[in-house]
């Protein structure tokens, strides 16, 4: 088998992403989910994989973690350690709460949001913990325990 990568990126099709317009004294918003549990992904290549539930839990509270336009470190949208950016997990997945800056490109992508032109997340991880079915064609792979960056 291949070995994986110390950083991988993951692009949740269909998890729920939304932009909040905020009220006269809030801010706006983006709330939705990084990560689904329990769910197949598409063929990553050579094998597919599922997230369970608990393996974002040590990574929240302890990791510096920023929400990034397109992983670009140059636009950071949000950031745990400055309270901008909540990361929680419930029975459905990693949830997110993001509070954008009020910065020209921001505006332009919450702009994007509302329309549904931009209706996606991905997050980067790395595996800390994983286990591999090789029984199946493709390979399964459910991951226990992540990193988040």
């Amino acid at each position: 088998m291949p070995e994986l990568p110390k950083h991988e990126l993951r692009f949740i099709h269909f998890a729920e992403l939304r932009a909040d317009a905020g009220g006269e004294n809030e801010a706006p918003r983006i709330r939705g989910y990084a990560a689904l549990f329990d769910t197949w992904s598409e063929d990553v290549g050579w094998f597919r994989e599922k997230i369970q539930p608990g393996a974002f839990a040590d990574t929240i509270k302890e990791a510096d973690i920023r929400a990034l336009w397109n992983h670009d470190p140059n636009y950071v949208l949000g950031r745990n350690r400055s309270d901008t950016l909540q990361l929680s997990e419930d029975e459905k997945g990693l949830a997110v709460d993001i509070t954008p800056p009020d910065t020209q490109w921001a505006r332009d992508l919450m702009t994007s949001m509302k329309r549904h032109d931009i209706n996606q997340m991905s997050f980067a991880f790395q595996a800390i913990r994983d286990e591999w079915n090789y029984d199946s064609d493709p390979l399964e792979r459910t991951l226990i325990e992540c990193k988040l960056f």
